[in-house]
């Protein structure tokens, strides 16, 4: 599932937000439960979580807003566990697939630090081995290079793709956001020149939802 014998082999690092964890589905679908939304009421999960890929901004709350008119402070939602639990099967899957490969450095990232985040080390299995960084991403990747990174945050991808580090930069292409980012500033055909990054696409989606 990931490629440890080109530039990355280092440690494999994966995003949280929208990678782990798909935080405003979560909480669409307790506004769902709770019929405080009769737009969202009127969705299926399926057209809900179509919705929710193919936004147009990568911040949720925007999305929630514009969709359903509902408002959420991100930051108010970083100790909720119905909002900030782990809901793709993809790190369950990729993490054990890298332990069996000898690969001992495994992390997850997260731009906001979450106690949810954190508590959901214990579930990756791993011997518990997984660590959890919420610091400084570009001073992290900078002091461990040869790092692979998993993400669809466009502002981790800006950071990566200005750094001289070697890094293998995973992008996950399922959001439109992302899509949309990249398609814009063409960025793959500028990281394809640079000869520190590794370019690579997956889907988490394709691996399945908790």
């Amino acid at each position: 599932m990931v490629d440890f014998n080109d530039i990355g082999k280092a440690g494999l690092m994966i995003q949280y937000e929208d990678t782990i964890s798909m935080v405003g589905f979560n909480i669409a679908k307790q506004f769902k439960s709770n019929h405080l939304s009769e737009k969202l009421d009127s969705m299926t999960v399926p057209e809900v979580l179509s919705s929710y890929l193919n936004r147009e901004d990568e911040d949720y709350s925007v999305w929630l807003k514009k969709e359903f008119d509902i408002d959420i402070d991100p930051k108010a939602m970083i100790s909720s566990f119905l909002s900030m639990q782990p809901n793709m099967m993809y790190p369950y899957r990729v993490f054990p697939a890298s332990h069996n490969e000898h690969q001992d450095n495994l992390y997850i990232y997260s731009d906001i630090y979450s106690p949810i985040a954190e508590q959901s080390l214990r579930t990756y299995g791993c011997g518990g081995i997984v660590q959890y960084i919420h610091t400084d991403l570009e001073k992290f990747l900078k002091e461990h290079p040869n790092m692979t990174f998993i993400t669809s945050s466009t502002k981790s991808i800006d950071m990566v793709r200005n750094m001289n580090v070697p890094i293998c930069l995973v992008v996950c292409d399922d959001y439109r956001y992302t899509i949309d980012h990249f398609v814009k500033n063409k960025i793959e055909k500028e990281i394809t020149k640079k000869h520190n990054i590794i370019l690579r696409y997956t889907s988490i989606i394709s691996g399945g939802i908790i």
